[in-house]
């Protein structure tokens, strides 16, 4: 019987994969990641569908998938998922340890404020912080209250858990 050449590389690349533990269990997570954020606000980053027939022909897709999640996430712009920004409890807990006692203090204006977008919230930081606290302490506190990142890591946590 003769291949073509993509049949015979996809038969050698089966011969690897199907032993690789690791691949195997990125491939089962795949498969678990789409079944769980399939029609919900995360189905945009939902990955490639895999066939049960000739999977081995379509690795590429599923490594080109996760390439792109990991560039979404280290791009840090989360407003596809949910682009409000709230100092609520759990934004301040995330800032303790950074904190010196008086600079959250200084947010308490903002707090449990839903903000609709990025900007407003840093207008809204500008006029809180102090100049000389601003530079430092901003960028944390963007990260900690934007809502969208935090959906994110929770879902991220949960899929890692199971």
């Amino acid at each position: 019987m003769t291949y073509d050449v993509t049949h015979q590389s996809a038969r050698l690349l089966k011969g690897e994969l199907e032993l690789d533990e690791i691949y195997q269990a990125f491939a089962t997570r795949c498969a678990r990641t789409r079944q769980q954020i399939q029609q919900r606000t995360l189905s945009f980053l939902m990955p490639p569908v895999q066939r049960a027939k000739a999977r081995y022909f379509n690795v590429d897709s599923l490594l080109e998938w996760a390439a792109k999640v990991l560039e979404y996430q280290q791009r840090q712009d989360f407003s596809e998922i949910n682009p409000c920004f709230c100092l609520d409890q759990s934004a301040i807990e995330a800032l303790a340890p950074y904190d010196d006692g008086t600079t959250v203090a200084q947010l308490q204006s903002l707090k449990n404020q839903i903000y609709p977008a990025r900007q407003s919230f840093t207008d809204a930081l500008v006029s809180c912080l102090a100049p000389h606290d601003f530079p430092g302490f901003a960028s944390l506190v963007l990260q900690s209250a934007d809502l969208g990142r935090r959906y994110l890591c929770t879902k991220i946590r949960l899929a890692a858990a199971t």
